[in-house]
């Protein structure tokens, strides 16, 4: 383990030091027992060289959000204010409603023949994007219907983002979408309060996340990472902000603003079973266990494994998976040395977590990078891990 902390900061100095390969990264190993290694490289924003990129640099995290609302999710079912397979057509007055794309006709222009949805939709098929309920920027066909009817991109924080029919019924898929912004809507109904309270009061404020937001604070606009796109190889200013700083509706599927330091010890909860590390309990043992578990029924369990889409899917193509109720769950060895059984997730910025309980390692890599899946972040974190399970078997 001693060599651990040379060999990862001499990865990411060279990851940052040259030009058009990655600004800034951060990066946070850690175990049940707290961080093993701690670091970042680089700068914050390329046209302030005085300013390093930092552990506690505020970045949008994206679809790292997921785990957070999901376990939220599980916490409300854990006090028996919903149950996991409740249809929630009954619960949630935005689901009421829904109707079902007719796949038999033609659908391409983004003008599609709808009919209502008849089978029940629970929270387990909000968790495991078994839903139906699909993003517009992941699927042409998807965004033809956003562009018909005039349906904005869910970055700009507007509620009328959410307005999508299904594309199968439940159950019977997977496809990435925006199951995890209604668990969101869930925990609100449920709960009786806003997600970015819920969320304050059960894992922010008991784990010290403080620069943990779904609006950016002024002094988390202080540390803010500023965003880059790479384009034919370089990288240049993204020329807008990558999320809205304030919301009309709260979107635990992607709406967060953390830091890498902060993110860690939200893994580091799931690594420690729950617990702070005052040995408070925040979620019982036994539903973490249960999140990281497969969840899908046969047939959406094989098209998560057939999916391409440029998602976590695409670092270690061929490798059997599946989907639990907080991210992908890996069921057999990845080639970096991390054992069957784990579970991660990723962010459009091109961030990237994962949770070994096994092996009792997780891992937080946040960078500012788009579009989602950069090859030269992808690089690093290929290395960085299998640095980490090479010195964690030393």
């Amino acid at each position: 383990m001693d060599s651990l902390k040379p060999t990862l900061d001499a990865l990411l100095k060279q990851y940052t030091s040259k030009p058009d390969v990655i600004p800034g990264v951060a990066l946070v190993v850690t175990r049940s027992s707290g961080p093993i290694y701690s670091g970042a490289a680089g700068l914050r924003d390329l046209s302030k060289p005085d300013v390093p990129m930092t552990v506690d640099t505020v970045m949008w995290i994206a679809s790292m959000s997921k785990a957070i609302t999901s376990i939220c999710a599980m916490i409300v079912v854990e006090r028996g204010l919903i149950g996991l397979d409740d249809d929630l057509k009954k619960v949630i007055p935005e689901l009421k409603d829904l109707q079902v794309i007719d796949r038999t006709k033609p659908y391409e222009d983004g003008n599609y023949t709808l009919k209502p949805s008849t089978k029940p939709v629970t929270l387990r098929h909000m968790l495991t994007h078994s839903n139906g309920i699909l993003y517009s920027q992941w699927y042409p066909h998807s965004q033809a219907y956003a562009d018909a009817h005039g349906i904005p991109n869910l970055r700009t924080g507007k509620r009328s983002a959410w307005k999508f029919p299904q594309w199968h019924e439940a159950g019977e898929e997977w496809h990435y979408g925006m199951g995890i912004d209604y668990a969101g809507l869930v925990v609100e109904h449920v709960s009786g309060k806003k997600l970015g309270e819920f969320l304050q009061e059960n894992l922010f404020a008991p784990l010290g996340m403080t620069s943990t937001s779904f609006n950016m604070r002024p002094d988390m606009l202080a540390r803010k990472a500023a965003p880059y796109t790479r384009k034919d190889g370089k990288i240049v200013p993204n020329g807008s902000e990558l999320f809205a700083f304030e919301v009309d509706q709260e979107s635990g599927g992607g709406g967060l603003w953390s830091t890498a330091e902060d993110y860690a010890k939200f893994v580091r909860m799931i690594l420690a079973g729950g617990k702070t590390p005052e040995g408070k309990v925040l979620i019982k043992k036994e539903t973490l266990d249960l999140g990281m578990q497969g969840h899908l029924e046969p047939k959406a369990k094989q098209s998560v494994n057939d999916a391409h889409v440029e998602t976590a899917l695409s670092k270690f193509p061929g490798a059997k998976r599946d989907y639990g109720l907080f991210g992908m769950t890996f069921e057999e060895d990845l080639p970096t040395g991390r054992p069957a059984g784990s579970i991660q997730w990723d962010g459009a910025p091109s961030c990237h977590w994962f949770v070994d309980t096994n092996t009792d390692v997780g891992l937080v890599q946040v960078v500012q990078i788009m579009p989602f899946g950069d090859p030269e972040v992808q690089g690093l974190l290929r290395e960085v891990e299998t640095a980490v399970y090479k010195a964690l078997k030393a």
